[in-house]
């Protein structure tokens, strides 16, 4: 399938845009798959959460909880999309297969 759509574009547009399109899709729908899962594990990891009392929940937040959590959830995401791209521009410029 891959195949036939890099053949199309490169007949339509050139081989160059065909070969940028082809990789700017593959990073969009990897990026946009491993968003999913990931926000996927945050409803889960909120539903274990809402069992912890409130007076507890209210600890662990002042420890930090709430920062880590954020600090954590933003470094996978970032690596997530520096991953799609890096994807995306080595498909760009390989040969499609």
């Amino acid at each position: 399938m891959l195949r036939s759509l890099f053949v199309f574009l490169r007949n339509l547009l050139g081989e160059t845009v065909a070969r940028v399109l082809t990789g700017g899709g593959l990073a969009l729908i990897s990026f946009a798959g491993l968003s999913a899962l990931f926000l996927g594990a945050l409803d889960l990891i909120r539903g274990y959460a809402s069992g912890i009392s409130g007076d507890m929940f209210n600890v662990l937040l002042l420890f930090g909880f709430g920062e880590a959590m954020t600090l954590i959830g933003t470094g996978v995401m970032t690596r997530a999309g520096l991953q799609a791209a890096t994807l995306g521009l080595t498909r760009s410029r390989g040969s499609p297969r």
